[in-house]
Order: C-alpha cells, then sequence, then structure tokens
C-alpha cells in the first residue's frame, strides 16, 4: 500500500465507541437519543458500533439508555479507527481477529 492510499484511510477517520450487549437491542430507539451526526450499527449479533460525534455526552447517553433498558453494555471502547480496523472492516474477518489475539 503507497502512502497516498494510507493518507485517505486515516483522513477521513471518525471517532467510533464499540460495545458489546444482548443483540437486537433497539436501535432505533437508541439512536433517537444520540446526537444526530452519528451513525449507529450491529457490526454482528450482540456487538455495536457509534460512529460520528462520538464524546463524553454520547458516551453517557449510551450508558444511561442502556440502564433505563436494563442492558449492561460490555466492552465499552472509543477512540478512532486505526489501521487494523480498517483491515477489519475491509476484509470482514472480525471474527478472526478475537481467536487470533490468543489467550
Amino acid at each position: 500500500m503507497c502512502s497516498s492510499d494510507l493518507a485517505d484511510i486515516t483522513e477521513g477517520a471518525t471517532e467510533s465507541l464499540t460495545f458489546e450487549a444482548l443483540s437486537g437491542l433497539d436501535l432505533a430507539d437508541l439512536a433517537k437519543a444520540l446526537p444526530s451526526t452519528t451513525t449507529l450499527t450491529e457490526t454482528r449479533p450482540g456487538h455495536y458500533r457509534v460512529d460520528g460525534s462520538v464524546d463524553a455526552r454520547a458516551l453517557a447517553t449510551i450508558t444511561a439508555w442502556c440502564a433505563q433498558h436494563d442492558v449492561q453494555p460490555r466492552n465499552i471502547s472509543s477512540g478512532r479507527h486505526g489501521l487494523e480496523e480498517h483491515f477489519w472492516q475491509v476484509t470482514g474477518h472480525q471474527g478472526e481477529r478475537s481467536s487470533a489475539a490468543g489467550p
């Protein structure tokens, strides 16, 4: 990969927040509580991702929404997408990622 391709990938990086919870959460209801500048997806069953304007208020909104719906969020992580995250998105091998990490 040449450096211009890498620059293209990282230049448009957005903040994101990921968390795990029960699969099948009411995404429409949770999305209403979040800023309109965010997008919410269930990337695979029980794994959720919020992209866009992810700040302390968005984190508080997500945890408050979960508490109101008796949902325990786990493995909450936030930050910019790294190169590894882009790789997993492009290749679609998220399942292999956790098994490759080892014990």
